[in-house]
């Protein structure tokens, strides 16, 4: 299994491309964090994708020149948002647009290893496990969180004062909760 991750200026995306993925860190660092670890970038997680998936294989290039040999799993993940996910078989070609974010990355790769990623298990994310979406056209998230108070659902940014009461919850929930694993 292979993950990388950087910037693809020009080069198509292999496998099932996630079009309306997005970012939810300020930063670039963030967002590589969201990607290694499943969780929002608030939570200050350590636990990485590749702590729980020892024949994983990460990449982290400035930028993505082109694609690697399609032999196995492969997931390229663009730190500003979009990523796509090649799996032989299942996700092989094809656009997704349910509304995903890069914190969906490690959930989703542990999934396919066999690893149990439902919630309330040992191993917890904030991301959605994608296998679903990819077999069988199931949704992505309701709502994604932004550091600056957006709250973005499948149709558009969440109106200022319903998404001040979304943001105020999950704030709570995420002081309580602390990092997942």
């Amino acid at each position: 299994m292979l993950l990388i991750t950087g910037t693809r200026p020009g080069v198509p995306l292999p496998g099932l491309v996630f079009e309306n993925s997005h970012a939810i860190g300020a930063d670039y660092r963030a967002n590589r964090l969201s990607v290694l670890t499943g969780q929002y970038p608030q939570r200050g997680a350590t636990t990485r994708v590749d702590d729980i998936l020892a024949d994983l294989e990460i990449i982290e290039l400035e930028e993505i020149t082109e694609c690697p040999p399609l032999d196995q799993v492969v997931c390229c993940a663009e730190l500003t948002g979009r990523f796509s996910i090649y799996w032989p078989g299942v996700a092989e070609s094809g656009v997704c647009n349910e509304l995903t974010s890069l914190i969906d990355i490690a959930p989703t790769l542990i999934a396919i290893a066999g690893g149990d990623v439902r919630p309330n298990s040992p191993l917890s994310f904030d991301g959605l496990n994608l296998v679903p979406v990819m077999r069988h056209g199931a949704s992505g998230h309701g709502a994604l969180f932004f550091d600056d108070g957006r709250v973005l659902g499948p149709h558009g940014y969440l109106d200022q004062a319903r998404a001040a009461d979304e943001w105020g919850f999950w704030q709570q929930m995420i002081a309580q909760q602390g990092p997942l694993m």
